[in-house]
């Protein structure tokens, strides 16, 4: 396991050193706050990963709490193991730590085996919260409850957002297109958009531009994020052109999205998450065999709550009915923009339940419409996907 200890003290990063090299641990040790994070930039570079980082708990300049605040705010950095070493007990101590992910402080001086205990205990704890997607986002983020606009509009995505989100304190307002979401910002001032750019009526592209140039005129700025299933290369960049202030793919992932949530709020935009990267290679790729879905993601995006789990399903249930016998009445009348918009909607519902089968038949459809090539075998076999996948939700 590689380590980064950050001591100011240079005995203690010594011993600490040689401690964890005798458990044949791989440690590097810095002195500071700054100093660590351009350690953890440099390994991020080469692709060799701290998974645990030893924390004094008091450094001057930048204490431990302040650069565990800052190591949690980069994406990448999320699931990473913080261990505290403590010099003594402050009235709050036990708080901060809870928010900023930190499942273990230990006081100083410490025995080599209740450091190993320890660190065990933190790792194992880090992996359980990050496996069920409980780490606290928000709290690690150190967000206030925000006003939040989503303007999404398929009902299951809708859904899951506004979930997300309320579970990390958040007021949430919904929009089901672009038009919808100016309204609404008409209305009310919004701390952060989530904007879907495609969108039917006004799409969301359209929407950010008239957005942005109403800026112009003296209205105030306000944050947007963009979100996409396309997820391809260059979107990104494509997006923040046109004056998005961050962007997530779809399916959104929780800690993603709260992640993107504090970049924009402190102005910056970090660089390509894993969860971008990882989707742009998927999109690239051609979908491997898979098991018809994956409940995984979804029930830690619930918190494992199994009532908005059902919810969800029931929801992709009925959005998927409307939008198959969408989709028939637009084939009739070959009108591919609407089957197009369709197939697209449809596509964002299931890959929610990481539904590969279900997801590329809609992908599929998608691409023939805006060929104008869609025939009614392509709409049979999404259909059949969609019976299979809904049937085995169900039971």
């Amino acid at each position: 396991m590689r380590v980064l200890i950050v001591d100011d003290n240079l005995t203690n990063r010594q011993i600490l050193s040689e401690t964890l090299s005798s458990w044949r641990m791989k440690p590097t040790s810095v002195s500071d706050g700054p100093k660590a994070l351009d350690e953890l930039d440099r390994s991020r570079k080469e692709r060799k990963p701290y998974r645990l980082i030893l924390l004094d708990e008091r450094m001057p300049d930048m204490d431990g709490y302040e650069l565990a605040r800052r190591i949690r705010a980069r994406p990448e950095l999320i699931d990473v193991t913080l261990v505290l070493l403590a010099s003594g007990d402050g009235p709050h101590d036990k708080r901060k730590c809870e928010e900023l992910g930190i499942f273990v402080r230990l006081m100083k001086p410490v025995k080599s085996s209740t450091l190993l205990d320890g660190i065990v205990t933190a790792v194992e704890a880090t992996e359980r919260r990050a496996s069920s997607g409980q780490l606290r986002t928000a709290p690690v983020h150190g967000l206030r409850s925000l006003d939040l606009l989503v303007a999404e509009d398929n009902r299951v995505n809708q859904l899951m957002l506004m979930k997300m989100l309320q579970a990390d304190g958040h007021r949430v307002s919904l929009a089901s297109n672009g038009r919808e979401a100016l309204e609404q910002i008409d209305r009310q001032r919004f701390d952060v958009v989530l904007m879907d750019m495609q969108m039917p009526e006004v799409s969301g592209e359209r929407a950010l531009m008239l957005l942005r140039e109403r800026e112009t005129h003296g209205q105030a700025h306000i944050p947007v994020i963009a979100v996409t299933a396309h997820a391809l290369k260059g979107d990104r960049e494509k997006y923040l052109a046109m004056g998005a202030d961050g962007y997530v793919p779809k399916p959104v992932r929780r800690r993603e999205l709260a992640a993107a949530i504090a970049e924009v709020l402190a102005g910056t935009v970090a660089s390509l998450t894993e969860a971008e990267a990882e989707a742009e290679a998927e999109a690239e790729a051609e979908p491997p065999p898979a098991p018809i879905y994956d409940l995984t993601e979804i029930t830690a995006q619930a918190d494992g709550d199994p009532n908005i789990v059902r919810e969800l399903v029931d929801t992709l249930g009925s959005e998927s009915e409307r939008l198959l016998r969408d989709l028939r009445a637009a084939l009739a009348a070959s009108d591919w923009r609407s089957c197009g918009e369709a197939a697209h909607s449809l596509k964002g519902a299931v890959s929610n339940f990481r539904a590969p089968r279900a997801t590329h038949a809609a992908l599929a459809v998608e691409l023939s419409a805006k060929d104008g090539q869609l025939h009614a075998a392509q709409l049979d076999e999404l259909e059949r996907s969609m019976a299979e996948l809904l049937d085995t939700l169900s039971k």
